[in-house]
């Protein structure tokens, strides 16, 4: 709870900070109002940081891969880091090889944590020149992050301590807790990938973050060589499109209500907002909505609670997606979230406007012209253009070919069938054992042709019955069902062009 509390705080103060355009201040208050930021977002560092470091010391921590749009991500850094190194008069370099995956799987909250980690440390240390990060792919499919500065370089004493507990050295010539480095390295520890260090000739550093089995590429023997050539990455000037969207809000803090207020509104969002949990299950029921923003931390009812009653609709209304805004950060609490329903969950504080329409955009992709549709017709579209990551599957048939192909989804047929029955027997019988046995066979199945929503759904069942959670159980094997039934259809329908 203090953590929440802690989180919740440093989010109003840098939301508020965010209002303020600097057009309308003065250039010495706006130069205040950019340290400020830099302040709240060091504060935020830190507990994240302590966070980690208790999930590390008790073994405690779950990674959370998912597949990330690399030029997104590399966007949300530039956008988190410019302001701050242009504040020192530096410039910041982002690029990326020419072969670079669109896409890379990994944990893209602790690969931001960890990269943060090293950008602070160059911003700190350099005076002048530049900071830069590169992505690259190496032969064996590892990718690479290496982020470079013009600053003076580690010392033999620092080298010596780079990565304990407290290393930082004692003759260190600026501020620090000595915590970053050594929380880097235990998260780079478990995704079983090295972190490297190095001084560069005449002067700077080098620090390479290597992570295997993130790049999933189809290995042919007339793959071409790797490219050594780079592209700049550069901040995109479009904000993404919500026009499209009409988004169900409910926030009970007023600070938050007009940051994503405003947000919405300049990527032409329309919305309607509640102030509680109750305010939202009437909207909901009155209103017509292509996805919800739901804070989990609510009087009368909570955000949990508005999830369960969305899921618990007798029609297409309860695939609506569902993204749940939260400062916990613990686990134990994101796990409540997702066995409550929600398919994605953003961190406060929210810090860019376009991270933040990008990951409502991925969660809703029904198309402009979804406004028109009613409510069951646009979430039914959603539903049916979320059945398949066509990008997976389209990459699997180039892989196996044709043939294959057909023989893989006659199998499937036959798997998602008897998983499909295994779980109402399940059900009827009260059998949680079955339940979790037959959700496992679906999260394979599922993950094997990039049938991602049904995946999600046998990976909540599977937790909900493992914890013996019947209300959830219930839940989520309605949701596996229309899933499994979307899939079917799917794989019907190939099947017969």
């Amino acid at each position: 709870m203090l953590s929440h509390d802690l989180r919740s705080a440093i989010s109003n103060v840098i939301s508020s900070l965010n209002l303020m355009k600097d057009d309308d201040l003065r250039h010495d208050a706006a130069k205040l109002k950019q340290g400020a930021l830099n302040s709240a977002w060091y504060v935020s560092q830190l507990v994240d940081g302590i966070l980690d470091i208790r999930a590390i010391d008790d073994d405690d921590i779950l990674l959370e891969i998912s597949s990330v749009n690399l030029s997104d991500f590399l966007q949300n850094v530039h956008q988190t880091w410019s302001a701050r190194i242009a504040n020192k008069e530096l410039i910041l370099n982002i690029s990326q090889s020419e072969d670079a995956p669109k896409d890379v799987e990994i944990d893209g909250l602790r690969v931001m944590r960890i990269l943060g980690n090293l950008i602070d440390n160059a911003v700190k240390y350099t005076e002048k020149g530049h900071i830069g990060l590169h992505v690259s792919v190496s032969a064996d499919d590892t990718l690479i992050f290496s982020v470079t500065d013009t600053g003076p370089g580690f010392s033999d004493e620092a080298r010596a301590r780079l990565f304990e507990f407290r290393g930082r050295p004692d003759s260190a010539s600026q501020p620090g807790s000595g915590l970053g480095l050594h929380i880097a390295k235990s998260l780079v520890d478990l995704m079983a990938g090295l972190i490297n260090v190095e001084n560069m000739n005449p002067n700077g550093a080098r620090v390479t973050l290597s992570i295997p089995g993130a790049v999933k590429s189809i290995a042919s023997p007339h793959t071409a060589p790797r490219s050594n050539s780079s592209v700049s990455v550069l901040p995109t000037a479009v904000l993404p499109d919500l026009s499209h969207l009409h988004i169900l809000i409910a926030e009970d803090n007023s600070t938050n209500q007009l940051v994503v207020t405003q947000m919405l509104d300049a990527m032409g969002a329309s919305y309607d907002l509640a102030a509680d949990g109750a305010e939202a299950i009437e909207y909901f029921e009155t209103g017509s909505y292509q996805l919800a923003l739901l804070d989990i931390e609510m009087p009368r009812k909570d955000g949990l609670d508005v999830i369960r009653h969305i899921r618990q609709c007798q029609d297409n209304r309860m695939h609506m997606p569902i993204i749940a805004l939260t400062a916990y950060a613990l686990r134990e609490h994101r796990d409540k979230i997702s066995q409550a329903g929600a398919d994605g969950i953003i961190a406060k504080p929210i810090l860019g406007i376009e991270s933040f329409g990008q990951t409502l955009l991925s969660h809703c992709k029904s198309g402009s012209g979804a406004a028109q549709c009613t409510s069951k017709q646009t979430v039914q579209a959603a539903a049916n253009h979320h059945t398949i990551d066509m990008e997976i599957y389209n990459r699997l048939e180039a892989s196996i070919g044709p043939d294959m192909i057909a023989e893989l989804l006659r199998n499937v047929a036959a798997d998602l069938t008897s998983v499909r029955n295994r779980i109402q027997a399940g059900m009827k019988s009260g059998d949680l054992t079955e339940i979790a046995s037959a959700s496992h066979v679906l999260i394979s199945v599922g993950g094997a042709i990039g049938a991602t929503e049904a995946q999600n759904a046998g990976q909540m069942l599977n937790r909900a019955a493992h914890l013996k959670d019947t209300e959830q159980v219930e839940l989520q094997s309605r949701a596996c069902l229309h899933g499994i039934a979307d899939v079917l259809n799917f794989v019907d329908d190939r099947l017969k062009s």
